[in-house]
């Protein structure tokens, strides 16, 4: 897999990572865990917030029928648009590194 290049979006990336077979990327959107004391006021039937989402990111390689993770982040600040979004270069950088 060549390296990736600045100014793709997330779908870009994911799309790269499909065509090789060595590493596979999941992005997914995953519920925040609540806090204690929200926890504490949904088990009394108080009112509370729910809990905001993020985003997971997953890069796996494949090793003997196994998935090994490579890299696991958390993509806070991330909208429900994340994926027609440019990725940083902080994290090209280290998805290049995983690549390489």
């Amino acid at each position: 897999m060549e390296p990736l290049s600045t100014g793709l979006t997330w779908k870009d990336v994911i799309a790269r990572f499909s065509e090789d077979d060595a590493l596979k990327l999941r992005l997914a959107q995953k519920s925040r865990r609540m806090k204690k004391r929200m926890r504490n006021a949904r088990r009394r039937g108080e009112q509370y917030e729910e809990p905001g989402k993020v985003w997971r990111l997953l890069v796996q390689r494949n090793v003997d029928g196994k998935l090994e993770t490579l890299l696991s982040k958390n993509l806070k600040d991330a909208d429900e648009q994340l994926l027609s979004q440019t990725v940083d270069d902080a994290m090209i950088e280290r998805l290049n590194a995983l690549i390489a």
